[in-house]
């Protein structure tokens, strides 16, 4: 701590770091640091010590995309006030998001005594603003792809009712092969609708109880079949795992599409695991997470030992169509279904990544509990 200002503001040590802010104050020429208090260490990553000898080594922290902004207007302190939130790099890779408040103090005659400033960590804000964005944005691509979906089934009926009329009759070889081929073609039309109606949470789902366990053992010779030889399948599942409430088929689909993403992801070899485990969410998780409804809930992660992915892949990794592979390459829609499910199942699904890390999925699907005339229902 380093102050030449009056004692009593040191009355805000407790607060500030309670609060997890930082109070600082600098010479007018900002050559000096005159006051610091507060989680500086722990908002920075850095020491405070070098601040002594100079004012501005806090700049080195700041993200490098963010700097040059942040240069720009510092001087604006010296016109009167500095007002900016930008992201710090700790040394271990930790991003945070700090707001920084400035003023320039003049005495009674106009002179300037020093810069004052508060600086307080937004990172939680800044992340539950991007998740209610992001959410936002998923739930008006599944509104546009539900939309075409319903429309394009409807067609896709006609189409095919038709198809299967001319069928039966007596037709020429060629021309029964022809339609059969067009048969085919518009099967795959409608599964691919019916996919996009999985994601929007338009598809009819059939929920009842689902022994995790059980479930999981049962699945373990289809998932190893997805895997082939070079990827090893392991299964793990916490003792005392709780019944979930969800609908079996589309929960076998959502996995095996994931497996499929897995292995994609590992081209040379590897190892996926499949946990299960019963997990609490709180009311400050959901707070936290948009859409999320605290309660208890059975996880499912699918962990692979691939390549990982960009933070940016990850932002775009559950939207429907989107892929990193080249023009040609076939888009799959396994995330953007198990999006879907999650969320119409009433559960919640996150993404964690990092390039050389590998991939984690998380699937949340509500506890079954009793309900008051025996029967049962979600406990989320």
């Amino acid at each position: 701590m380093m102050s030449t200002l009056p004692g009593e503001l040191y009355a805000y040590q407790e607060i500030a770091k309670r609060m997890n802010q930082v109070f600082w104050a600098d010479n007018p020429e900002q050559t000096k640091n005159l006051f610091l208090v507060g989680n500086y260490e722990e908002l920075y990553g850095r020491s405070a010590a070098p601040l002594e000898s100079d004012p501005l080594d806090w700049l080195n922290a700041v993200h490098p995309d963010d700097r040059e902004a942040v240069e720009a207007r510092l001087p604006l302190q010296a016109a009167g006030s500095f007002d900016m939130t930008f992201r710090v790099v700790h040394p271990d890779g930790t991003l945070k998001w700090l707001h920084d408040r400035a003023f320039l103090v003049r005495d009674p005659e106009g002179k300037p005594l020093y810069h004052a400033g508060i600086v307080e960590d937004v990172t939680e804000a800044r992340l539950l603003e991007e998740r209610l964005r992001q959410d936002q944005t998923m739930t008006a691509i599944g509104a546009l792809a539900g939309g075409v979906a319903h429309d394009f089934n409807n067609l896709l009926a006609i189409v095919l009712g038709n198809l299967d009329i001319a069928l039966a009759g007596d037709l020429p070889a060629p021309l029964h092969e022809a339609l059969t081929r067009a048969l085919d073609a518009a099967d795959r039309g409608a599964g691919l609708t019916r996919r996009l109606l999985a994601y929007s949470r338009r598809q009819l789902l059939t929920p009842g109880p689902i022994d995790g366990a059980a479930f999981l053992r049962g699945r373990k010779a289809l998932i190893e079949d997805v895997l082939g030889a070079e990827i090893s399948l392991r299964i793990a599942i916490e003792d005392g795992l709780w019944t979930c409430f969800a609908d079996d088929r589309d929960l076998e689909t959502a996995l095996v599409n994931l497996a499929i993403n897995g292995h994609e992801a590992m081209t040379a070899g590897g190892t996926l695991t499949i946990a299960a485990d019963n997990v609490r969410l709180d009311a400050r998780y959901a707070t936290r997470h948009a859409a999320v409804t605290a309660g208890d809930y059975v996880r499912f992660s699918v962990t692979d030992t691939g390549a990982g992915m960009t933070a940016a892949v990850v932002d775009q990794a559950f939207e429907p169509f989107f892929t990193t592979k080249g023009v040609g390459h076939v888009s799959g829609l396994g995330l953007a279904m198990a999006y879907g499910f999650a969320r119409q199942s009433g559960g919640h699904i996150t993404l964690h990544s990092a390039p050389g890390k590998g991939t984690t999925v998380e699937l949340y699907l509500p506890r079954l509990v009793p309900g008051p005339n025996d029967g049962a229902g979600p406990a989320a």
